[in-house]
């Protein structure tokens, strides 16, 4: 998956280089008032689930497409990787969950100040990947908790800011919270609710 943070950075670079270009063609396509924008965007993913309280820092990359309808109101949609999960610790054994999901929240975005925005909508996350490593001394290991404990589908809440730089770039500061259990219940590992806790600061790009 560092090739793919790889890609999206080296698209960021590419977009940063042609800003001058952009920026002498004006304004996004705009048509009655409507507005339109897309590109790509990386970050970073500060994760926790509920239950263990315990940070992780991992990587998000995507597209997002924004319409803005006029200098008020505007909606983006976006198509993410991201990597969430936590860390837990018992009884001398160090546990490090990993979920990557392809996300896509779909926002609403209320433009509070020139080029400031708050944004809030549902995501929809589907799982593609995930492991528990553990670490106890001198043993080393991992499971595949894919069958058997983190469940194939997401559902949260996004409320965010972002704002628009005039030379096209964008950056995004978002709480991610998740309203659906990551993982079924089982004794060794999870005893409680589990839901996804997600800061995101991402910088993106609008051609």
């Amino acid at each position: 998956m560092k090739r793919v943070l790889l890609v999206f950075m080296a698209m960021l670079v590419l977009g940063s280089l042609n800003a001058q270009e952009a920026t002498q063609q004006k304004e996004p396509v705009k048509k009655s008032g409507l507005e339109f924008g897309f590109g790509p965007k990386v970050g970073f993913n500060w994760t926790s689930i509920s239950t263990y309280n315990k940070n992780k820092c991992d990587f998000l990359a995507g597209m997002f497409a924004e319409f803005k309808f006029n200098k008020y109101v505007g909606a983006q949609a976006e198509v993410l990787f991201s990597r969430q999960g936590t860390r837990h610790k018992e009884n001398g054994t160090k546990y490090y969950f990993k979920f990557d999901y392809v996300s896509i929240p779909i926002l609403a975005k209320v433009y509070i100040f020139k080029g400031f925005s708050f944004d809030v909508g549902p995501q929809f996350s589907f799982l593609t990947n995930s492991k528990c490593k553990f670490k106890t001394t001198p043993v080393k290991g991992e499971y595949d908790i894919v069958k058997d404990l983190a469940k194939n589908f997401d559902f949260s809440l996004d409320l965010g800011l972002s704002y628009d730089f005039k030379f096209g770039m964008v950056a995004s500061l978002r709480y991610n919270i998740g309203m659906t259990q990551v993982m079924d219940k089982y004794d060794r590992f999870v005893d409680g609710s589990n839901y996804n806790r997600v800061f995101q600061f991402s910088l993106g790009w609008k051609f």
